[in-house]
Order: C-alpha cells, then sequence, then structure tokens
C-alpha cells in the first residue's frame, strides 16, 4: 500500500512516460557535470591576469550551473505539476532571478572593482613616486659614473675623426 502511494506520488510529480524529457535530463546532468570540471579546472589555474577576470568567470561558471540544475528540475517535473502549482511559478521566477543575475552580478563586480582601483591610484603622488624612481635610478649611475666604469659620450664626438682613432677605428668606420 505504501509502494503504491510513493508511485502514486512520483507519477505526480515526474511523466515517466515521456523519453524525451528524461532524455533531457540526462542531458542536463551531463552538462552540468562537465561545467563543474571546467570551473574546477578553471579555480586551480587562474587562466586570467587579473584576479576580477577570473572573480567574473567563476560566476558565471556558478551562474550558469545554477540555471542548468533548474532547468532539469522544470523538465524533470510534470506539465501539470509545473502549470499548476506554485513550484512551477517558483521556478520560473528563481531561473529568471539566475539569469538576470549572471548579467548584473559581474556588470556590479566591474564597476567595484573600478572604484576600488581609482580609490588607490587617488591615493598615490605621482611627483612622490617619480622622485622615487629617479632616486633609485639615478644613484647607482652616479657611482658609476664616478667610478669611471660608465663614460658619457657625446654623439658628434662619435661621429668625429677623434673618436675612430680613440676607439681604433679606420677610416671607413669598421
Amino acid at each position: 500500500m505504501v509502494t503504491l502511494d510513493v508511485l502514486n506520488v512520483l507519477n505526480d510529480v515526474t511523466d515517466v512516460t515521456k523519453p524525451d524529457q528524461w532524455r533531457s535530463v540526462i542531458f542536463g546532468v551531463v552538462t552540468v557535470a562537465i561545467l563543474l570540471v571546467a570551473w574546477c579546472y578553471h579555480v586551480r589555474t587562474q587562466p586570467y591576469a587579473y584576479r576580477y577576470q577570473n572573480a567574473i568567470e567563476s560566476w558565471l561558471y556558478a551562474s550558469s550551473i545554477v540555471l542548468l540544475v533548474l532547468g532539469i528540475i522544470y523538465k524533470a517535473i510534470s506539465d501539470a505539476l509545473r502549470n499548476e502549482s506554485t513550484l512551477g511559478n517558483g521556478l520560473d521566477v528563481a531561473m529568471l532571478v539566475v539569469l538576470v543575475g549572471s548579467f548584473v552580478g559581474p556588470i556590479l563586480w566591474s564597476v567595484r572593482e573600478e572604484l576600488t582601483i581609482t580609490r588607490v591610484l587617488d591615493s598615490f603622488s605621482l611627483v612622490e613616486m617619480l622622485l622615487l624612481a629617479e632616486k633609485q635610478i639615478d644613484g647607482p649611475i652616479r657611482e658609476r659614473l664616478a667610478d669611471g666604469s660608465i663614460r658619457l659620450l657625446s654623439c658628434a664626438w662619435l661621429l668625429s675623426k677623434d673618436s675612430d682613432k680613440y676607439l681604433g677605428h679606420d677610416a671607413s668606420g669598421f
């Protein structure tokens, strides 16, 4: 008796007489499995140069998987249950929210990253950064000039006959 009740409930939830329905569900499950493997590989390799690009890609993988799972559930339930209950309406709303969220989420993330980058760049003084760079570059060069390991040369002198004699070049320039 209990088994018959369970079968009746199962028949109410799913329509086992439609083989196309089950092919779609199996195809969806395989697709979700492939996306999960690709997402795990993405998380492990982090292929993009910037952190926000990898985060957006992960967001898109997650939203695709959630949307597919909701679609599988939607396809697995019977037409009567889908059309006459709040479950069908809830799935419709959930799929719409995930679909819109898959676009809105990356946009909000990009705006947040742009604001963060702008705030960080505004906190730096370009003059101070250039002075620091000049100090780090000029210090070693001044020392090399002072000890004679680097010499400044004039282009006019390099083109003159005096340079040919000093550098050991012949008149043809070789």
